[in-house]
């Protein structure tokens, strides 16, 4: 070759490199326990590789979207711990009001909803991290969803069987409805045409139309459901059913549900599932188990194909990020 092609050559090299897929980076799990840390865990090798000590009680975590922060609620300690994941340390404490449960991202990222036991929810300014308003809401909420395509929120109030609809625009409810079972989660179908409210002092899920907010039917799924995760289509729903009394907590598991026949499609049995989360591709489940750990889930058989134990997971949130964000290097 001439040695004035080179630099033609190393310019199409680049290039091509530049074409290159990225690599996917495997899979971080980050779960709050009742002893105040969190766990983050590899997916991969199934290992926990560190803990990271946050506000005292359980909590539940959530991902900031460009997977730099996570927000941790701190039911003992009535405060949000916020982590950087960089590091792997926390960042910052935003003080809240008492008992905080859900912390849910507005679709923008400008702030975030976090339900707390004084029946009201606080509004929390995501760049300022501070609290900017409060809201109040039914008795016992708990999980919040954002109505895609609209500047509405759901609020589910399980101590008085209803649903607080909030305008985000104003942070003020607009009005309620009642829903029997004690609805606790909710998540929308991705037309937002459906909603679906697992019930936690009951043995279904409720489907709504969300245009009449009215119930269209209930799929039996077992005792206790807690949590809910959809499918990127919105075929299937994936459901944490904790179970019966402690400590066996009969009839627990995961419940797989088909939206357009509204029927039970598989169901693993796991008593104390408490949380469900899914990965970017729809692939795996992760599931939060009481008394164990996580558990990780083939979509595609329904069957357990990974078991990791942790300290009393409650919260469970998953995030794809490079090794080097997570403050440890492979070995």
């Amino acid at each position: 070759m001439h040695p004035t092609e080179l630099p033609k050559l190393a310019s199409l090299l680049v290039l091509l490199a530049c074409l290159q897929p990225e690599a996917k980076a495997d899979p971080y799990i980050y779960s709050k326990d009742f002893d105040g840390y969190v766990s983050v865990i590899d997916v991969a090798s199934e290992t926990e590789v560190t803990t990271i000590e946050t506000g005292s009680g359980g909590g539940f975590v959530t991902i900031e979207p460009d997977a730099h922060l996570a927000f941790v609620s701190n039911q003992g300690g009535s405060s949000i711990s916020v982590i950087d994941l960089a590091a792997n340390a926390v960042s910052n404490t935003i003080p809240v009001g008492e008992t905080p449960w859900k912390f849910e991202l507005s679709p923008d990222g400008s702030f975030a909803y976090l339900t707390l036991d004084s029946a009201s929810v606080n509004v929390i300014d995501l760049e300022s991290q501070t609290v900017s308003g409060v809201i109040d809401v039914g008795s016992q909420p708990f999980g919040v969803g954002f109505l895609p395509g609209a500047d509405l929120a759901y609020v589910c109030n399980a101590g008085d069987d209803s649903i607080s609809v909030i305008d985000t625009d104003t942070h003020s409810v607009l009005h309620s409805f009642p829903v029997t079972g004690g609805p606790a989660e909710v998540v929308f179908s991705p037309s937002g045409e459906r909603a679906y409210l697992a019930n936690v002092y009951s043995t279904v899920v409720t489907v709504l139309d969300v245009g009449s907010e009215s119930v269209i039917t209930t799929v039996e799924v077992g005792p206790d459901p807690t949590d809910l995760a959809i499918s990127k289509d919105g075929d299937l729903l994936y459901v944490a059913v904790f179970g019966g009394d402690f400590p066996d907590f009969e009839g627990g598991g995961l419940a797989i549900v088909d939206t357009t026949t509204y029927e039970l499609e598989d169901f693993i049995d796991q008593p104390g599932t408490y949380q469900v989360v899914l990965d970017d591709a729809g692939a795996r489940i992760y599931t939060s188990v009481a008394n164990f750990g996580v558990t990780v889930i083939d979509n595609a058989t329904a069957t357990i194909i990974g078991e990791i134990p942790t300290n009393i997971p409650q919260g469970l949130a998953l995030i794809d990020i490079p090794l080097v964000k997570a403050g440890f290097e492979s070995k």
